[in-house]
Formats: C-alpha cells, structure tokens, sequence
C-alpha cells in the first residue's frame, strides 16, 4: 500500500495548538490497532521550524515518519500541491481549518489522490472522498453530511480506563484536571492555578512543564505517557473547549469549560445546552464562577446523575467507527 498522507500543523499559534495533531495521531493508531495497518503506510507532511518545532517533538516521540514542510508555504498553494504530487500518496488527510479551494480538490483526483477532509468549511469539500465537520460546522445546514459533535475523534477512544462513576460528594480532597490546550493563546491556565491553589480542599492535577516553576509546591503532574490516567483518576476537569472536551465526555468526568477560541464557545454553549457540561467565561467575576461550580459538582448527587443520564445518550450516537471504516475502505479499494 502506498502512504497514507496526513497534512495537518501544530504550533505555538492561536487555533493551531496541538488538536490537530493529536486528531490525525489518534486516526493513524486506530487504524494500526484494528485494522492491522503498519505504521510505514502512514506519512506525515508538517511545519517542523520555529513556533511549529512541538510537531517535530511530538511525532519524533511517537515514531511516525514525516516530511518537513517550510512554514512559509501557504496552504492549499500551488507549491503545497506540487509537493503532494511528488509524495504520490494514496490517500490525503488534511486536518486544519480553512476553506480548500476548488483547483486543489480537482487536482487531487486528476492525480488519483483520494482525499479526506476534516473541519474544512469550503462550499467545494463535497468534492473530497469524504469529509468531517465535527467542531467547525453550521447547525441548521442541511446541504452537507457527516457534520456534528457525533463525527468527533478523540485520542481517548484508543484508552481502555474505567469511566468515572460520578462519585465525589464528602470526598476530603477534590482532584482537578487543569488542560487550555497546546497554545493556551489567553494564559488561562496560570490565572486559574492562582485562584485554586489557595484551597487546601482541592488536588491540583497540571502539566509537569510547570515543575521548574512550581518546584514541590504541586505532587501531580501529567505528561504526554500518562496523560489519561492522570486525567481518569481526577474528579472534574477544568478545560478549554477543544478536542480534550470530548475526551473529558468519553471518560464520564464532570466538565467545567473555560473556551480559548469563539469555534471552542459555541462548541461548548451548545453542549452545555444539552446538559452534558457546565461553561464559563474567562472574565472578572471568573474566580467567584469556578469556585461556586465546583461546589455545586461536589455537593450535588442529583445534578451528577443527571449530567451522567444525558452523557450516556450522547456517547451511544458517535460514530468514530464508522469513520474508521470508511477510511479503511477509501484505502483498499483502487
């Protein structure tokens, strides 16, 4: 089989971070794991330099092999295009957000490329083999298939953990998850440590970069290796709205979002609207919010069971297997 091409970037940068990344990772293993693919059949073509460097980091660690892509090419340009002809791939995904245009998809095809489109929101993306809009997507619109939160993939369906039971009612000491994101563009993350390290009620759950700062004032911290078991063994996860949002529902854990992004608000409003998350603004009044929320997750049986009744409906409709297979299928036949 020739190489599956994955065109996605992850960086330092505002909307970038490292969902993108982490979403194409996540379909490479899956497909790895349960349908016998190698990982020689996957390729990654990826900014590598400057404030792009965390992708070279990442997929180093991971083992995948990639091609290093000069920041300065625009996407979806014509050098872009020349250097996907070169690699000659079966099947391209590109997981990023913008509009393909046109020209490139025609492209594409006339070099027997199939493609594979994820949140692109040009009108032409009918014209991929086959597309996703699981976060960048207009609700009411009925011109376009395969767009919703159901269509989401989220590196935690490749975990086997236990879900949480919702049990944190008379716990001594609360767990919390603290995650912005790649790029925490509003340096949320250091603004709420502040209000919550205070409270002697509260385990601080971050990510072990901190650990020059912080020294021995925190115990736990996560990395990359156990990033879910920390996440799993917390209480409620305090996040920004991006893929590890859909993580936290996979994993049954009570959810306080704080969006980074107006993509990640509507996202998250949306969501809340189901009753499967509780949302906040980044604001002034933000210190009185989160510690009322919390409270309010610890101390009530009712709002947890609830919240679990409504999540266990909204797991039951995602359809990252049916994704899967129509990638797989998109990759064996001619």
């Amino acid at each position: 089989m020739r190489e599956i091409l994955i065109r996605c970037d992850s960086g330092n940068i505002s909307e970038i971070g490292t969902g993108h990344l982490a979403r194409s990772l996540t379909i490479c293993k899956y497909l790895i794991k349960k349908f016998k693919f190698k990982k020689k059949n996957f390729l990654f073509l990826i900014k590598t330099s400057g404030k792009y460097k965390i992708a070279k980091e990442i997929l180093e660690k991971e083992q995948f092999n990639f091609i290093k892509l000069d920041y300065k090419i625009n996407d979806y340009s014509n050098k872009e295009l020349e250097i996907i002809k070169k690699i000659s791939p079966k099947i391209i995904i590109i997981d990023r957000l913008g509009s393909i245009n046109k020209r490139f998809l025609i492209s594409l095809k006339n070099e027997n490329i199939k493609s594979v489109l994820i949140d692109d929101n040009s009108k032409f993306r009918k014209l991929a083999n086959l597309y996703l809009n699981p976060l960048i997507f207009k609700r009411k619109s009925f011109n376009y298939k395969n767009q919703g939160f159901h269509y989401s993939i989220f590196p935690s369906i490749l975990e086997r953990y236990k879900k949480k039971s919702f049990k944190i009612k008379n716990k001594k000491k609360i767990k919390l998850f603290l995650f912005f994101g790649g790029f925490d563009k509003k340096k949320i993350h250091s603004k709420i440590f502040k209000i919550l390290f205070t409270h002697s009620s509260y385990e601080l759950i971050i990510s072990e970069k901190y650990k020059p700062i912080l020294k021995n004032k925190i115990k736990n911290y996560y990395n990359r290796k156990n990033f879910y078991n920390k996440m799993i063994n917390s209480d409620i996860a305090i996040i920004s709205g991006g893929l590890i949002l859909f993580d936290a529902l996979f994993l049954n854990l009570p959810v306080i979002c704080i969006p980074q992004y107006l993509h990640q608000k509507k996202n998250a409003l949306a969501l809340k609207k189901k009753k499967l998350i509780h949302c906040i603004d980044f604001n002034k009044n933000i210190e009185n919010k989160i510690l009322k929320l919390i409270d309010q997750i610890k101390g009530s049986s009712l709002l947890l069971k609830k919240m679990k009744y409504y999540r266990s409906k909204f797991l039951l409709k995602y359809k990252y297997k049916f994704i899967m297979n129509e990638i797989k299928n998109l990759c064996e036949n001619k």
